[in-house]
């Protein structure tokens, strides 16, 4: 399928089914980043599976590295680059499961964490947990060994020469289910922009 210029982009965001401009054009295929090495993303996706111990199948890439241009409703259309985020999404249940037991024990974490580490823990109760993803990168001190191996994964792909100049990030996403309703909220407030600046 054809990479889709932001004008074009934007255009479908208006005129088409939402749903369907996520399984087309978010969830499929050989992300922009990747387009000229597809083999490469296919390294990205074994690399991280063999290090968080998942399914290739659980891993994609979505944002910027996916379109070739900010998904961000607020920067929508900047260009992905050189310099950019690579989003990665790693779906997988039972993961997500055993890490949303682990933040839900915590009874008392004011007890035993940084102000900074108190506020992520409340971000994500209070909202990321409600919409089904978690930024692991930032409970590494709180979700042990998940967080730990999650952060070993990421960092170890500096390894690999085709994936070392990249800066690579990434959520946990409970189901694919909660993936799309997420990137269905972003095409939702791109709209709104769009409809804005017309």
């Amino acid at each position: 399928m054809p990479y889709l210029t932001k004008d074009q982009f934007a255009a479908m965001v208006r005129d088409s089914s939402h749903r369907e401009i996520v399984e087309q054009y978010i969830l499929q295929g050989v992300p922009f980043a990747f387009r000229n090495a597809p083999s490469d993303f296919a390294l990205l996706q074994s690399e991280l599976a063999a290090g968080l111990k998942l399914e290739e199948a659980d891993i994609t890439v979505i944002g910027s590295g996916r379109t070739g241009f900010s998904l961000d409703p607020e920067k929508f259309g900047a260009p992905y680059g050189p310099h950019s985020d690579l989003d990665v999404a790693v779906v997988n249940g039972a993961l997500f499961d055993k890490c949303w037991l682990k933040l839900c024990a915590l009874t008392r974490p004011s007890l035993n964490y940084d102000a900074r580490t108190r506020e992520i823990i409340s971000e994500h109760r209070q909202s990321n947990l409600f919409y089904g993803f978690l930024k692991m990168s930032h409970l590494a001190s709180v979700l042990s060994p998940e967080g730990y191996d999650w952060n070993r994964a990421f960092k170890g792909l500096s390894r690999q020469p085709r994936l070392a100049g990249l800066d690579i990030k990434g959520r946990l996403y409970r189901t694919w289910d909660h993936l799309r309703l997420h990137q269905l909220y972003s095409l939702d407030s791109i709209s709104r922009v769009i409809g804005r600046r017309t």
